[in-house]
């Protein structure tokens, strides 16, 4: 439980470090195509920008936190580069056999095979970033970053589990595909 809480709490860090601008570019643009606050999609709901930089700002990190985290970012961008180009290839490996003319179930079920190794890789390196990302923050604000994980899983409940196109198990891949 201790992993997993651990896990959840350094998504969400690397989310408000991460996520806050371009979120609220993505509000904006939202807001200029006339699109109504009540027609929000549910990840826009629980992950409201301006209330994300607000839970940022309330994090309050010192400045050597800040620079801390983001070099921990940019290393584990660039130690799992290699990983992500052959997952994204594997991927369009399978999806191109899978939607070919004529399937070919066994030739899928070997490419599926071989992305399993580099996922767990991947896994363990961003298992390993996690853990660092924790011992950044001090216990009060790891305390706020549990307090809002509890509060975002229950509003991912109360919109039937769905955060649309991100999915909350997709959310951390997409933090780290950002550029």
């Amino acid at each position: 439980m201790k992993n997993k809480t651990l896990n959840t709490f350094v998504m969400l860090v690397v989310f408000a470090l991460v996520c806050c601008v371009p979120m609220l570019g993505i509000a904006a643009e939202q807001q200029a195509a006339g699109s109504p606050e009540g027609k929000m999609s549910p990840f826009h709901k629980c992950f409201n920008p301006v209330e994300m930089k607000a839970f940022f700002m309330q994090l309050n990190l010192t400045d050597a936190q800040k620079t801390a985290l983001q070099a921990l970012k940019t290393s584990t961008e660039t130690a799992t580069q290699p990983l992500r180009d052959q997952i994204s290839a594997q991927r369009a490996a399978i999806a191109a056999t899978l939607l070919a003319d004529t399937i070919d179930t066994a030739k899928a079920d070997a490419q599926v095979q071989a992305l399993l190794p580099l996922v767990t890789q991947m896994t363990q390196q961003i298992a390993q970033a996690k853990q660092q990302e924790a011992q950044i923050l001090t216990p009060e604000q790891r305390k706020l970053v549990l307090d809002k994980i509890t509060a975002l899983s229950a509003c991912k409940a109360e919109n039937q589990g769905s955060f649309g196109p991100f999915g909350h198990h997709m959310l951390f891949n997409y933090l780290f595909d950002m550029r």
